[in-house]
């Protein structure tokens, strides 16, 4: 089942767009978020605030005893995402706060053994007291951000994968149910998509531990996109790929195919349930949206074509949907992904076709009695434009160097009423 696709804004890149001109920041708000103006992104993923120097607040436990629940620009978009339609508020840890660590900053070191019941109420009042203090409601929480990567450019904590076991089932797991938290755990969050299982092992051996896991998560920093976590579909978990960015340039029509190609690779072959991009806003190829404030010049804003190849999966697969049987590769550089949703009355298809030449396919939906779909096409010169209904009685051709996501409906069901629903 696909839980949905989604970005992020954490840490310093919150501010930006917090103070970024209106109707500007609205209209990026609206691009993002809104599946009837823009892309329909459901996930949000945010930093649990920890006093990093960067931060523009003080963290959530800026000492023993202390507790700040203040975290005005994030709180401010997890609003408008969730008015616009976010589904899932997503809050990952970076760092402890320094005093549990045993570096004594947020950047490098690990969290002090002795700290980890600190950290684990930390967790709790995160999900409870912030979320209750701000009116949100946290969806997901990761209790570390690439803990493979203990660096001092950014907040940093280093965990083994022995260390994460630990913490889960003797720790988070006892806590959490004390404090009747329901938010899911997302673990480990690893940088290489590739290593994340062997991160995971020591969690897999520890049943308490295990348990305590919701969705078993990786960054695509390095490593195959189509490896399958063995480890978590043997245990009945959840999949996502949590951040992704600087693979490929996202305003040339050539990088935002081999983006598209990514996502079906991920979708496919390692059986994702979300797909998150690292940050909306910020400069090109970290951010799907370039914010270009050069004085004298006014700011304005530019939408990268890797965010439209997004938004050919993102708008048209809802959270719920599930993925049905499709030929992945039916051609020479032609992808090919198909979903439906739970009421089974409508099914999405999408077609990635990296070569120079269009490529001819007939598209036969099993339990379908329509032949009818909409084709939503991305490609140099558009950006998800509606084309006319094609008929899926006869070959359908997927133009050259393009994504094309096509849309079908039960008989009873057409694109008009769908939108009537």
């Amino acid at each position: 089942m696909i839980d949905g696709f989604g970005t992020s804004q954490a840490i310093t890149y919150a501010p930006p767009l917090y103070h970024w001109p209106e109707p500007q920041r609205s209209e990026i708000l609206d691009l993002a978020f809104s599946a009837e103006k823009g892309i329909g992104l459901t996930i949000l993923r945010n930093t649990i605030p920890c006093g990093d120097p960067d931060d523009p607040v003080p963290g959530l436990q800026p000492s023993p005893g202390e507790w700040n629940y203040t975290d005005t620009e994030q709180v401010w978009l997890m609003h408008e995402a969730v008015q616009r339609g976010v589904t899932t508020l997503f809050g990952a840890v970076w760092s402890p706060p320094a005093w549990m660590k045993t570096s004594g900053v947020t950047r490098g070191g690990s969290l002090k053994p002795e700290h980890y019941q600190d950290f684990a109420e930390y967790l709790a009042r995160y999900a409870k007291e912030y979320a209750e203090a701000n009116q949100v409601e946290i969806g997901a929480i990761s209790i570390a951000n690439e803990p493979d990567n203990d660096t001092t450019n950014w907040a940093s904590c280093g965990w083994s994968n022995r260390e994460i076991a630990t913490f889960l089932a003797d720790y988070l797991a006892p806590t959490f149910a004390a404090r009747g938290v329901t938010a899911q755990v997302v673990a480990p969050e690893i940088a290489n998509w590739e290593r994340t299982e062997r991160h995971m092992r020591a969690t897999y051996e520890t049943p308490a531990a295990i348990e305590r896991v919701d969705i078993v998560a990786g960054h695509l920093y390095g490593g195959d996109p189509t490896t399958l976590f063995e480890g978590a579909v043997e245990h009945g978990k959840k999949i996502w790929m949590t951040e992704a960015s600087l693979r490929f340039p996202v305003f040339p029509i050539d990088g935002a195919l081999n983006w598209a190609r990514t996502i079906h690779e991920g979708l496919v072959h390692a059986r994702l349930n979300a797909w998150i991009w690292w940050v909306l806003a910020n400069w090109p190829d970290e951010g799907l949206i370039w914010l270009r404030n050069e004085p004298p010049a006014p700011p304005r804003y530019l939408v990268s074509k890797a965010f439209w190849a997004l938004g050919n999966y993102s708008k048209f697969i809802r959270p719920g949907y599930v993925r049905i049987e499709a030929t992945p590769n039916p051609a020479d550089e032609l992808y090919v992904s198909a979903f439906k949703d739970p009421r089974g009355d409508r099914f999405v298809i999408v077609a990635v076709n990296t070569g120079a030449l269009a490529r001819p396919v007939k598209f036969e939906p099993v339990g379908f009695t329509t032949r009818l779909a909409r084709p939503y096409l991305t490609s140099r010169n558009s950006n998800l434009e509606p084309r006319e209904d094609v008929s899926f009685a006869s070959t359908v051709t997927v133009p050259a160097r393009s994504v094309v996501t096509y849309v079908g409906y039960a008989a009873s069901i057409t694109p008009e009423t769908e939108l009537e629903r």
